[in-house]
């Protein structure tokens, strides 16, 4: 559906779908080329997959946190994802990605992304900077020994 949506707001752009993970995906259109590279193991040919994309889609409707959206993030890709669960708090929507409510939504976005190359630079780099200060091992460490701490004063 949103393949459907995107390829009827730009009917002169074509795109490229890359998947990564397992699954079968079929082709919808001659102007939409899907890239299905599999399972990827390493970790180095994992974050290149990633940093060479231009949005990075997570499409669930219910999860929590999930590590790719902080990975794409860490590459500079921003993400574009349902308003819903914890992915609420992995994007910035306006700065990093947007949380869609309605597929038209997210067509628009991709419109504005892939026709101003200054949007999209601003967007990547935001990315990178909210996952820096998001979830950087300095961050995240310090998060835990706070909580831990937290915890152990509540016991005493």
């Amino acid at each position: 559906k949103i393949i459907e949506l995107l390829m009827e707001k730009n009917p002169k752009k074509s795109f490229v779908l890359l998947c990564i993970g397992s699954g079968k995906v079929s082709t919808l259109s001659d102007k939409l080329r899907i890239i299905s590279l599999g399972y990827i193991s390493d970790r180095l040919d994992y974050a290149k997959a990633i940093g060479s994309m231009d949005l990075f889609v997570s499409n669930s409707i219910a999860d929590t946190a999930p590590m790719v959206v902080a990975e794409a993030l860490a590459c500079g890709v921003p993400i574009a994802c349902r308003n819903v669960g914890g992915l609420t708090e992995c994007i910035d929507s306006g700065q990093n990605g947007v949380l869609i409510d309605d597929m038209r939504e997210f067509a628009n976005f991709v419109s504005i992304l892939s026709s101003d190359e200054n949007i999209k630079q601003s967007y990547s780099q935001n990315s990178k900077k909210f996952a820096y200060l998001r979830y950087s091992p300095s961050v995240v460490v310090k998060q835990y020994t706070d909580l831990y701490i937290d915890l152990l004063q509540r016991l005493l």
